[in-house]
């Protein structure tokens, strides 16, 4: 069957969409806009840190999804909130640039519909100012999308489209038919329905089917008018006469629809009053799908769903009609929001065409190849085939050649003797005529050629005394294909024989298929063509003698074809796989799997790892995040890590929770003594990042504990950011060799993921477990490492590089439009003024007809100008707009039909969506929604409060270890097994001393080098992928393809070389 999918939403699902959008996006604040493609954008929000800290839930994931959401937008296709990782993107455009100056870091504060149409209108503004912006979506057509100033000038349009001009008012350009959802739900009616079918009976075209009219009359869409026409079992294509002629067919339709309009308006309405609206997506059944084999092994079952994907609705299908439903119910998924929705269905559609195109590349080679190989065999086979006929005939001529020749000798009698002309014999033959008995052995005369066919009778006993036991071949060879069924006149006959008029003919008769039979009880006739020059004919046996030279050099020819023939396949093939390989080039990098956004680990800002002994080390990437790192994450019993070498990165190894069996008494201290193998690693990492890695030089790294390290300067000194003061004894490390291995970890949302080989917790599992294991530790006094007072080190580190704008500057780009006014009225004043020194120039040379000319000219100008200012003051639209209702002729502050506008300022005063406001303490006039978090459904009003797992500040713990400074459930989710089955896990790349990752699966081993660090991304992703001893499943492979370039760019410290530990390349 032939896919068929929706592409672009109703003027319901709009409706809808609008209403969700709102709710999430009202009071945040625009971050960036990305374009994705030349028509695709991602905008990135963000709440206000103040609603983001007075929300009840500490579910990150939840916070993350509705605090930080972003907004694909492609105008004419869809637009809703994503959650998933769209990392690819290309160079902004010309309109994203005008996007970004004119409303990035403004807040939106309001996104409707307008009216009831396919357009979403998007408000920016900053608090406190009559400052506006409104960002218009068309997502109708080929859809467009349009910024507009406060007054809905049209500022820049990503297309221009006829109709819309720049300069134009946006409202007075999109006309005056407008209908709202209750004009609709006035128009449900049977007579309304009759009044579609009879005005679309009366149109030409795609306007006469019933689909289109039901999809525009009742703004269904063209895949809710699809499933009407589905319920009762009605091609999509249908005319709407039909439908008018066929009464009983009529009221059926009309009941299905009915059912539909209810369902659409129902949940269209309960948008109104709820935040989140559950939608459903629909896929094709197995049998209904043929899929494509590219040879590439099994789908993986992300591939396989994506395929099988067919539309998305905001209602369950099966609730409008139960007998024979399309869809069952393993075929439908739900969810609880009609944004995620769309999300999760746009997610599918880029998979499926990424593999929907690489499948008819590849089929398309594949298809070539088969046909070189098909045509081959059957010239081949016709070669053959033809040798063996003319062979047959020659045989048949020679065995009846006294019959062959006393035919020919017949007609060269009448040419010689009656002095006829071939045109005579035509007209014989046509006539029938009874004095030529021979003229019935003739069935039919080329005068062209000069060739006359006779028709020969094959007997059974002819085809034995030949040699031959089946007579299959002479049925093939006769030219009638079946036995003949009159008797052949006897040539030595009298003239006058009255002769069967349907043998009068110079016609050939009919094909037809033999049967074969062994024993033919009747005559075969076989044609025998013999050519004349003149009156004189051609002997049997020279006609014999030519088929058998015939056959012999068809014989020749297939042998020459056969042996070209394996050339001709190598050649075919090597440009086949040729094709193929490019097609799978081509297309691989679109083959993805969209991720889903998982929300970072807290550690992921900076340098890290996981020791061999299970133990996290963190390092600085510059001197702001050297500075957090040791005064926010650093907790009293973490090791701190650092070299003499310059530019090294602060490093900490974060410890266990200490226990022992000794009591610890005042003026004591425990101590834990960290593992040699965690150290050597750590220093290693350390010196990694400094800048030994340009040098190419190992250099020595030290360690001490996290009270050794200050930030309190000695006289005389100042401690700049990222610089610390290190007093006492220093542990030195070894020198290490600067090599980082890249490793692949995948992130499990279950906790406690065990190794599948083993039923051991892995090392990092164990580093954070709530077990009581042993420790090494020790117990000094407290006063111990300050008395060596003597020893003290100033570490410096290299600070970040920032920007920085006056606020002379900033006020300036915020007053881009004031400026770009005056600087007109400045050009239009030196304008005037040169007009008039024009003038005066003129009159005092007298040429005073020149000065008149050029005044009319000059007031024709201003005429102009003022009709042009006129028309923009018509253009200009005295009504305006609302942005909660989507309606003219009230503002937001005056909205009476919304929802949201009674809470309008309570919200906007505490700077919160309105979704957001749901998990708050107060607020309770807000409409409540759920939201399902994995097993456990999260409501507004029973928001659990999980145990704070914030992250130590300086000094905020004691001696004594009482409570885990890293969250503890955060390590469990990362784990080396790979995904079997259905787990979806996370990637994560880890980078690492190869000393660590040297045992893992799929290690890339990194050495300083002469290649720049920026083709590191492309590299470990092209060796992961064509490493095929890794034996890669098609989701590893589609999570490789999708690596943040960033994840392995930032991890690496300069120049480098790269390594595969298997290939050795």
């Amino acid at each position: 069957m032939s896919v068929s999918r929706k592409l672009t939403p109703s003027s319901f699902d709009v409706a809808v969409l609008a209403k969700e959008l709102s709710a999430i996006l009202v009071n945040t604040r625009l971050n960036s806009i990305t374009n994705l493609s030349k028509t695709t954008y991602l905008l990135r929000f963000h709440a206000s840190t103040t609603a983001i800290d007075q929300c009840q839930t500490k579910d990150q994931m939840l916070i993350d999804t509705y605090s930080k959401p972003s907004v694909i937008i492609e105008p004419g296709f869809y637009m809703h909130t994503t959650r998933f990782d769209w990392s690819k993107a290309i160079p902004p455009t010309a309109f994203s640039n005008r996007l970004r100056t004119e409303i990035c870091n403004l807040i939106c504060t309001g996104v409707s519909q307008f009216y009831f149409d396919r357009v979403i209108i998007m408000e920016f503004s900053r608090y406190n100012s009559e400052f506006k912006r409104y960002l218009i979506v068309e997502l109708y057509g080929r859809g467009n999308l349009l910024l507009t100033d406060e007054n809905y000038k049209v500022l820049a349009a990503q297309s221009k489209m006829a109709g819309q001009h720049l300069g134009g008012n946006y409202f007075s350009m999109h006309g005056d038919d407008r209908v709202t959802l209750v004009d609709i739900e006035k128009l449900c009616t049977l007579d309304h329905f009759k009044q579609i079918i009879a005005r679309a009976s009366k149109q030409k075209g795609q306007n006469a089917c019933f689909r289109a009219a039901l999809a525009k009359d009742f703004f269904l869409g063209g895949s809710a008018s699809a499933i009407v026409l589905r319920a009762v079992n009605c091609k999509t294509s249908i005319k709407a006469k039909v439908v008018q002629e066929d009464e009983e067919l009529m009221m059926k339709l009309w009941r299905v629809c009915e059912g539909v309009l209810k369902c659409l308006i129902e949940a269209a309405k309960s948008s109104f009053t709820s935040l989140l609206s559950r939608g459903y997506i629909y896929f094709y059944r197995d049998d209904e799908l043929t899929i494509i084999n590219t040879g590439e092994g099994d789908l993986d079952d992300t591939i396989t769903t994506a395929i099988r994907v067919a539309e998305y609705h905001m209602f369950d299908i099966r609730s409008i009609y139960q007998e024979g439903t399309l869809y069952r119910a393993d075929d439908i998924k739900e969810y609880e929001s009609y944004n995620r929705t769309l999300d999760e269905y746009n997610s599918f559609l880029v998979t499926a065409r990424a593999y929907q195109s690489r499948a008819q590349l590849i089929q398309k080679a594949k298809l070539t190849l088969a046909h070189a190989h098909d045509t081959t065999e059957d010239r081949m086979a016709s070669l053959l085939s033809s040798a063996a006929q003319k062979r047959l005939l020659a045989d048949c001529i020679l065995w009846k050649a006294a019959e062959i020749d006393y035919l020919t000798k017949q007609m060269e009698f009448v040419f010689k003797t009656w002095h006829v002309t071939w045109n005579d014999i035509i007209t014989w033959l046509n006539c029938g005529s009874a004095n030529i008995p021979f003229l019935e052995a003739i069935s039919s005369i080329d005068t062209i050629k000069k060739i006359v066919s006779f028709n020969i009778s094959i007997f059974a006993s002819d085809i034995h005394d030949m040699s031959y036991e089946d007579c299959t071949p002479f049925l093939a060879l006769s030219k009638a294909g079946v036995t003949a069924n009159q008797e052949i006149p006897d040539l030595e006959a009298d003239y006058g024989t009255e002769d069967d008029p349907e043998q009068q003919t110079c016609s050939p008769r009919k094909d037809g298929e033999a049967k074969p039979i062994s024993e033919p009880t009747e005559a075969i006739i076989i044609s025998v063509d013999v050519p004349f020059k003149g009156s004189a004919g051609t002997n049997a046996h020279t006609i014999a003698n030519t088929l058998f030279e015939a056959a012999k050099e068809a014989e020749q020819k297939c042998e020459r074809t056969l042996g070209h023939s394996s050339a001709y396949f190598n050649k075919v093939e090597k440009k086949a796989t040729a094709e193929i390989d490019s097609a799978i080039k081509e297309t691989d990098a679109k083959l993805i799997a969209l991720q889903h956004q998982r929300p970072p680990l807290w550690f992921e800002k900076f340098h890290w790892f996981f020791s061999t002994d299970g133990y996290l080390v963190l390092s600085g990437r510059d001197a702001q995040s050297n500075e957090l790192l040791v005064k926010k994450f650093m907790s009293p019993h973490d090791i701190f890590v650092h070299s003499e070498a310059h530019g090294a990165a602060c490093t900490i190894v974060k410890a266990p929770r200490l226990t022992t069996a000794d009591t610890i008494q005042q003026n004591k201290i425990l101590r834990w003594i960290p593992p040699e193998q965690t150290m050597l690693e750590a220093g290693a990492f350390t010196v990694i990042h400094s800048k030994m890695w340009a040098q190419k030089i190992g250099a020595q790294s030290y360690w001490v504990y996290a009270d050794q390290v200050s930030k309190t300067a000695p006289p005389g000194m100042y401690i700049g950011t990222g610089s610390f003061v290190i007093r006492g004894k220093r542990n030195f490390i070894p020198q290490q060799p600067l090599e980082l291995g890249v490793a692949l970890l995948w992130r499990y949302d279950a906790a406690n993921v065990k190794n599948p080989d083993s039923d051991v917790l892995l090392p990092w599992q164990l580093a954070y477990s709530d077990k009581n294991e042993a420790i090494t530790c020790t117990i000094e006094e407290v006063g111990q490492v300050p008395d060596e007072s003597n020893k003290l080190l100033v570490l410096n580190t290299q600070k970040q590089k920032s920007q920085i704008t006056t606020a002379e500057q900033t006020i300036k780009d915020n007053n881009k439009d004031e400026r770009k006014r005056l600087q007109k009225e400045r050009q239009a004043k030196i304008r005037a003024q040169k007009q008039q020194a024009k003038i005066k120039r003129l009159i005092s040379e007298g040429r005073l007809e020149e000065a008149e000319s050029y005044k009319k000219r000059i007031a024709e100008q201003g005429d102009d100008d003022l009709q042009n200012s006129a028309e923009d003051a018509g253009d200009s639209y005295p009504l305006e707009f609302c942005c909660l209702c989507g309606t003219l002729g009230h503002n937001k502050s005056l909205c009476t039909t919304s929802s949201m506008g009674k809470d309008y300022k309570k919200l906007f005063d505490s700077r919160v969506s309105p979704l957001l406001a749901t998990m708050w303490k107060s607020i309770a006039t807000i409409p409540t929604f759920n939201h399902n978090s994995g097993d456990t459904a999260i409501c507004t009003n029973d928001f659990p409060v999980e145990e704070d797992q914030s992250y130590p500040q300086e000094g905020a713990e004691k001696a004594g270890g009482e409570k885990n400074m890293t969250s503890l459930g955060v390590s469990a989710m990362l784990s080396t097994k790979r995904p079997v089955g259905d787990e979806l896990p996370g990637l994560v790349v880890m980078l690492a001393p190869y000393s660590v990752v040297r045992h893992f699966f799929g290690i890339i081993r990194v050495v300083p080098g002469d290649i720049t660090k920026g083709k590191a991304h492309r590299l470990v992703q092209k060796m992961l992928l064509d490493d095929k001893g890794l034996g890669l499943s098609r989701y590893e492979q589609l999570c490789i393809k999708q690596i943040p370039e960033h994840a392995v760019v930032l991890g690496i410290p300069g120049s480098m070389n790269v390594q595969s530990c298997r290939t050795k390349k």
